[in-house]
């Protein structure tokens, strides 16, 4: 048998015991073609195909419990979304933040399981950190790009990226990356849908990337008006403007009665974990919302990473104008408004960032309305943690 047979054959063997004992993944899996190729020195996928170097499933992965790990591996990559979540972020990095992610998730996979399920054997060489449990890719890339700002060691990536389990070079070039992965959530679902009823099917570690990647998700309009509505009795919501249709973030498209709302305080993270395509996306939307306020509105603009800017009145001519780059702490916001003798007229405050940082007293805010506005991939779980309401995803 030539060793491309010998291979598929191996990887086809494992697919069908993952059908029949992890149903789950076995179907996920399935759902990838099988394509062998020597220009691979491992394994690859690209959400389409699962690219395989014959030589490295006969020789090195060897059992069929290694191939399953390897299978896991790969699909948790496409669930997870790190085939089409990089953006400017440092490659070497991402790519190792992504691995210890997926390897940490099948981990403690592995841990929930009954001992004398021995389904998969995880590679000794992978990348793994019992510190990266229970973390994002982007949670791990922050601490890895604070890794080597306290190393002395210029190359501090180097050593780990020698221990890349897989390839990563077919996530580089990818086109339609938003239909692919809507296709792959809707595909997710319908399976999750399916097989709820097999005992172990879906892992409580893996479930919870799944559903706060997948979950659907409640309407920006409708979101901001059940927050900002009570704020002002005589304050209401009109249907928005075509004009500004583009934008997810909707807000108010006039004030219907009464008086307009003042002293609105929109505050963009641009911390070193917010990459330029995210600042971009954030600042659209402040320029999305700001054009649906009403003319006599007092809306103001400021940044922030540790420390923050000065807020600035918003006109229909002003550029904004983002800098940043170093750590996250949103207190900062709080500090200065009320530094500047700001915080205790404040009508809303509302910071738009990927929620990397760590917990925060809710009394900073002095009872000031606050809505949190995180990036699709962020996180608000230190903010709910530190006793924050108002929590809405982009």
């Amino acid at each position: 048998m030539d060793s491309c047979k010998q291979a598929q054959k191996m990887i086809s063997s494992a697919k069908v015991f993952m059908l029949m004992k992890l149903p789950f993944f076995g179907v996920l899996v399935s759902k990838l073609k099988d394509i062998p190729n020597d220009a691979v020195d491992t394994i690859a996928t690209d959400g389409v195909n699962l690219y395989y170097n014959p030589d490295f499933v006969i020789n090195k992965l060897k059992t069929r419990e290694k191939v399953i790990f390897v299978l896991l591996h790969e699909i948790l990559h496409i669930i997870f979304g790190h085939l089409y979540r990089r953006g400017t972020k440092d490659l070497e990095k991402w790519n190792i933040a992504c691995d210890y992610a997926v390897n940490g998730a099948i981990y403690l996979y592995q841990q929930s399981l009954s001992s004398n399920k021995v389904y998969f054997q995880i590679e000794p060489s992978a990348l793994f950190e019992y510190a990266y449990l229970n973390k994002s890719a982007e949670e791990i890339y922050l601490l890895l790009n604070q890794k080597s700002k306290d190393t002395s060691s210029s190359n501090a990536t180097g050593d780990f990226n020698q221990k890349l389990l897989d390839n990563h070079d077919k996530w580089i070039s990818k086109n339609d990356k938003e239909t692919e992965e809507l296709q792959w959530g809707i595909f997710v679902k319908s399976v999750l849908q399916n097989i709820k009823s097999s005992q172990g099917a879906i892992p409580g570690c893996i479930a919870v990337h799944i559903d706060n990647l997948f979950s659907p998700k409640k309407s920006w309009k409708q979101e901001l008006s059940d927050f900002i509505e009570p704020l002002e009795k005589d304050y209401g919501f009109s249907p928005p403007d075509r004009r500004f249709m583009l934008y997810d973030f909707f807000m108010p498209s006039e004030y219907l009665y009464g008086e307009d709302l003042k002293n609105v305080y929109f505050y963009v993270d641009c911390s070193g974990s917010v990459d330029d395509e995210l600042i971009k996306e954030f600042v659209s939307e402040v320029v999305g919302c700001y054009s649906q306020f009403s003319s006599k509105s007092e809306i103001y603009f400021g940044t922030f990473d540790t420390e923050a800017s000065n807020p600035v009145f918003l006109s229909d001519n002003y550029v904004l104008d983002v800098k940043g780059g170093g750590g996250t702490d949103p207190a900062s916001v709080f500090h200065k408004l009320d530094q500047l003798h700001l915080l205790d007229e404040a009508k809303l405050i509302i910071i738009l960032t990927d929620g990397y940082f760590s917990s925060m007293l809710k009394s900073i805010a002095k009872d000031v309305p606050v809505l949190w506005v995180i990036s699709q991939y962020g996180t608000g779980d230190n903010i709910k943690d530190s006793g924050w309401d108002n929590i809405i995803y982009l």
